[in-house]
């Protein structure tokens, strides 16, 4: 009976998965957007096969048990995650999956694989929070997901064999090995660093102020001491199958940590109180850390002198409208938003990602759209305009080629060389001379090929998903923008570069007082995505305590305070124009000073123990 209802469910999880393609591709004809049709087409792959292992296995109690953890793990990662708002849950999120560990080591047999329990989870995991990456494209999406989860598994599996050849190393190794996984994540060219465990706190600012000096890994540790501290409480617990469980931990140890309290207090130490005193300093003190700067923290101003920006998001829907709507609507669009806001005190105008397209670089101010810019401009000398732009830049003869270099054949047979840029653009009155700035946190696939000289394989299956083999040309070092009235330089982060911690300390550290944020969000729909996307800017407002202006095409234009705080948040799917007095900022710091130093020492520690895991192996007899 177990097993016609799993093989029902999974006929019914494969049903949902073709029903929603079907009525995708029938959007998409249309040309409509998917909205949540995404979500329920890769859940429904996952429930069929999640359903399909459950009544091939329907006569193993320990593997159904084993199944059912894997899932709940996914489920607790999702329910933590912004928009969910229940953070607390990543604290407990790998406990099913700690277990699973542990019913592995008890089986006999010991042909049990710990990855398809963590595939199973991760891929969960990936779809309930990150599905609307499909709206861009829906083959590329699936791959993110899958590669991702992937990656995910590889520091528990490192820790599981590590464990095999190292006596007594217990779960302390595994957060070293995930911490260093997000690092490696947030800087190598295969990185989709959306879930890194720190952004779980996204919605709840008061309680990570510490970040100015971890950035988002110091919330990756306390997720995983938080999961740490609960696993050693659990054989306490009034529950009998918990009893029998394992902690993972040396009873050396624990014995040694009661013997030098109870030597403390001149007597007996219950074994319970520690992990319960490791609770209450794991959970509180950070917690009541960060409150308490939450509601002491003072705005910094380094000059005293506010900045008063005004943000547009002009709203023009990115499948099948901005790129099809003449440039000069679209800037008539822009300047009568700009003109509803814009006074004699304004400092700054920001319009959003790609606001306009395909300007050659040494043309910009001459040719006629920037001309019309630089023709507003000059009735309003006060204002600079910083806007993003897709630029692209023609070499001349002699002239040294990029790596990102493309060719193409002239109308007179000639063959071009020239690079593709995600640009931003500081505008103004009277200027000599446009200085750009260029996207250099690229997206994979979309924006360039990680590694394309070693994966140049994969070719014909980047151009298939619409993505980019020459890439956009990045730049290596952060360029502000500079204000001469007001001594004042400005980062300016685009769309995907604002979820990059120690990438973004380079703009401060280069003189930053202020963050623009430029994006383009609609191409996720009305879906998470844009949300999530302006939660995680929040962090780097901490992480820099800087105040950040954020312009969307469409999605949410917002300005965020030094302390994480959002105001005049915009609606999705609406066009909008705000106004706000910011504080530039001129302190440095911790974090943006030294960066990730906690991913730093945990690659270190990763290394050293996979190295004396290695010597174990190959030299023990």
């Amino acid at each position: 009976m177990k097993k016609l209802i799993y093989r029902l469910a999974a006929v019914f999880s494969l049903l949902v998965s073709t029903w929603s393609a079907w009525r995708m591709y029938s959007l998409n004809q249309q040309q409509q957007l998917w909205g949540h049709l995404p979500l329920w087409f890769f859940l429904g792959l996952w429930g069929g096969v999640f359903f399909l292992l459950l009544s091939q296995n329907s006569h193993k109690p320990l593997a159904l048990r084993k199944l059912w953890l894997a899932a709940l793990s996914g489920v607790l990662l999702w329910a933590a995650f912004p928009p969910m708002p229940f953070a607390f849950l990543a604290f407990g999120a790998f406990l099913p999956l700690f277990y699973v560990d542990n019913l592995l080591d008890e089986e006999v047999s010991k042909k049990s694989r710990f990855f398809p329990f963590l595939y199973l989870a991760f891929v969960l995991w990936n779809v309930l929070s990150t599905y609307w990456i499909a709206n861009s494209a829906l083959l590329a999406g699936a791959t993110a997901i899958l590669i991702n989860s992937f990656f995910m598994t590889l520091p528990w599996l490192a820790w599981r064999w590590t464990k095999r050849n190292i006596p007594g190393v217990g779960l302390f190794i595994l957060p070293a090995y995930w911490l260093a996984f997000e690092y490696v994540h947030f800087h190598w060219q295969i990185s989709w660093p959306w879930l890194s465990l720190g952004h779980v706190f996204a919605l709840y600012p008061a309680l990570v102020q510490w970040y100015e000096y971890t950035g988002v890994l110091g919330g990756t540790l306390w997720v995983w001491l938080g999961n740490l501290v609960l696993w050693q409480l659990l054989p306490f617990l009034p529950f009998g199958k918990w009893r029998e469980l394992k902690n993972n931990f040396t009873a050396e140890g624990k014995s040694k940590a009661r013997l030098l309290l109870e030597k403390l207090l001149g007597r007996p130490f219950p074994p319970v109180l520690i992990p319960v005193l490791q609770a209450v300093l794991v959970f509180l003190l950070p917690a009541g850390l960060s409150l308490n700067r939450y509601y002491t923290y003072q705005e910094r101003n380094g000059s005293g002198e506010e900045v008063e920006v005004v943000v547009v998001q002009p709203n023009f829907e990115p499948h099948y409208e901005k790129f099809s709507t003449p440039q000069q609507i679209q800037l008539d669009t822009f300047l009568a938003l700009a003109d509803r806001l814009v006074s004699d005190s304004t400092d700054y105008l920001v319009f959003p990602e790609t606001s306009f397209g395909n300007i050659r670089d040494d043309r910009i101010g001459k040719e006629p759209l920037t001309r019309h810019l630089q023709a507003w401009l000059e009735k309003h000398p006060r204002v600079k305009l910083l806007t993003g732009l897709a630029a692209y830049h023609v070499f001349v003869s002699g002239e040294p080629h990029s790596p990102y270099v493309r060719e193409m054949r002239s109308s007179r047979g000639e063959t071009v060389y020239w690079e593709a840029y995600n640009a931003a653009v500081q505008l103004q009155a009277g200027q000599s001379e446009v200085v750009l700035y260029r996207k250099s946190k690229l997206v994979p696939g979309a924006e360039f090929l990680p590694y394309r000289k070693l994966l140049f394989f994969f070719k014909p299956l980047v151009d298939k998903l619409g993505g980019s083999i020459g890439g956009y040309a990045p730049q290596e070092k952060r360029v502000p923008f500079f204000c001469a009235e007001k001594q004042l330089a400005v980062g300016t982060q685009i769309c995907y570069e604002s979820i990059y911690g120690e990438y973004s300390t380079g703009y401060v550290r280069e003189g930053a007082g202020l963050l623009f944020i430029m994006t383009n969000d609609g191409w996720w729909d009305n879906t998470p995505g844009h949300r999530q996307h302006l939660w995680l800017g929040r962090l780097r407002a901490i992480e820099l305590r800087r105040d950040i202006a954020r312009s969307a095409n469409t999605g949410i234009s917002a300005f965020i305070n030094q302390r994480g705080n959002i105001s005049q948040a915009t609606p999705y799917g609406k066009t909008a124009v705000i106004k706000a007095r910011l504080n530039p900022n001129d302190a440095l710091t911790f974090y943006a000073r030294y960066g990730d130093l906690i991913g730093r020492l945990a690659a270190f520690v990763s290394v050293l123990f996979l190295f004396i895991a290695v010597v174990n192996r190959y030299t023990s007899g």
